[in-house]
């Protein structure tokens, strides 16, 4: 009598078989976080648009200017390329020293006029610049010295702070979110 072994069967895996339900969910939770990505870096381009659209330069004015030279600057900034324009808006605001004490009466509550002689505030251009103008903060000195150097200015100012803060994010953020998406295909074609 001989004794037979039995040998376990293996299951023969038929040509072309593969895991389609594993890959059909990598895939397909690879390009929704591919999508979610991609929308936060068109969201966060939209806000650095309406951040920068929104920027202002100040443009005080020495306290002797007449009307004249008050309007002369005007139509000088107006007419300047670097000066956002959007459906017929020039982005130059005219704030008299009375407007602007006023509004700070308002916040503050409390009246300064009545213990001060005079208003101490000094007549102001505020200027929204076009957002091509942030890509460097270089840029933004020039036309600061600019316009100091035009009569009746007394200074011009800008955020710088807040100017390189919003571009260096804006280039962290992209990196970031490019890394990630290249990390993302590089697994799926895995």
């Amino acid at each position: 009598m001989t004794v037979e072994t039995k040998k376990p069967k293996k299951k023969k895996k038929k040509l072309g078989s593969f895991p389609y339900r594993s890959l059909i969910f990598s895939c397909t939770l690879a390009l929704i976080v591919m999508g979610l990505f991609g929308a936060v870096i068109i969201h966060a381009n939209v806000l650095s648009r309406l951040i920068r659209e929104n920027l202002e330069l100040q443009v005080f004015l020495t306290k002797r200017v007449t009307e004249n030279e008050r309007i002369r600057i005007n139509k000088t900034l107006s007419a300047k390329p670097w000066v956002y324009r959007k459906n017929g808006e020039i982005g130059v605001r005219y704030i008299s020293k009375e407007e602007t004490a006023k509004n700070l009466i308002d916040e503050s509550g409390e009246d300064f006029l009545n213990i001060l002689d005079q208003n101490p505030f000094p007549d102001a251009y505020r200027v929204r610049l076009d957002p091509g103008v942030y890509e460097k903060t270089d840029s933004l000195e020039t036309i600061q010295a600019e316009i100091e150097k035009l009569s009746g200015v007394d200074e011009a100012s800008f955020n710088r702070n807040l100017i390189s803060e919003i571009n260096d994010n804006k280039l962290k953020i992209s990196i970031a979110l490019l890394v990630l998406a290249v990390l993302l295909i590089s697994i799926v074609a895995i």
